[in-house]
This record gives C-alpha cells, structure tokens and sequence, in this order.
C-alpha cells in the first residue's frame, strides 16, 4: 500500500492534469481559497502554476489521499474506480472548463511571458525597492 502512494506522489508531481482534477474532486465548499478562481488567474499568471500552484495543491491533496489509500484503494485499479465515483461539487461543464483551461496553460506556460499588466508593473517595481 505505501507503494502505491508513493507511486502516486510521484505521478502527481509529473502530471498537472491529474493533480488539477483531484485537487477539483477533493475541494471542499467554503474551503479558504477558489480554486475556480485560482485557475482563471493562469491567464494573467501562467508561472502559477508549475510554481506555486503545484506545490499548494500537492499539499492540498496528499494528505487526504494517504487517509484513504490504506482503507479504499491499494492499488492503482481501485484509485481509478475511485476516482471516477467522485463528484465534484462544481458542475461537470464548469470542471471540463477548468481542466481546458489548465491544459492550455500547461502547454505553454514555459513559452509565455507574462504580459506587462498595470499591477505586474506595480509589484515588479516594489521588488526593486
């Protein structure tokens, strides 16, 4: 069993489309942070999410998994089984809009420059100081 998750972590660390679905199945109503509004904000700030995001969300979903891989899955065949009988409180269209969204950035989120908005400006010149 703690193979598994170990095999897990590491493909959740590899594969953002994975991880953003379960980070999306695993939330939690009036959790502190949107997640829906979190992946809107990849338009303005692509390097959100091999950066922070990552790491927030593998943080947000590891624990929750290990509480359940002992008692519900062992194996990657149960996970699966799993994982498709959960339902996201978001509505299905909503998840698929968030999953595209995510999928674009991610295929080009290492060629994007961020563009020069007001506030990038702003933030930009307080880091000089």
């Amino acid at each position: 069993m703690q193979t598994f998750y170990t095999e897990l972590k590491t493909q959740l660390s590899q594969d953002i489309g994975l991880l953003t679905y379960l980070r999306i199945v695993l939330d939690k109503p009036y959790d502190l942070v949107d997640i829906e509004q979190d992946i809107r904000d990849l338009f303005g700030f692509p390097e959100r999410l091999y950066g922070s995001y990552r790491t927030e969300w593998l943080h947000y979903c590891l624990p929750q998994l290990s509480k359940l891989i002992p008692d519900t899955f062992a194996d990657e065949e149960h996970f699966i089984t799993w994982l498709e009988q959960q339902s996201p409180r978001l509505e299905p269209e909503k998840v698929q809009e968030l999953l595209t969204i995510v999928d674009q950035v991610s295929n080009f989120s290492e060629k994007l420059v961020p563009f020069p908005t007001p506030l990038r400006n702003h933030v930009y010149q307080l880091l000089k100081l």
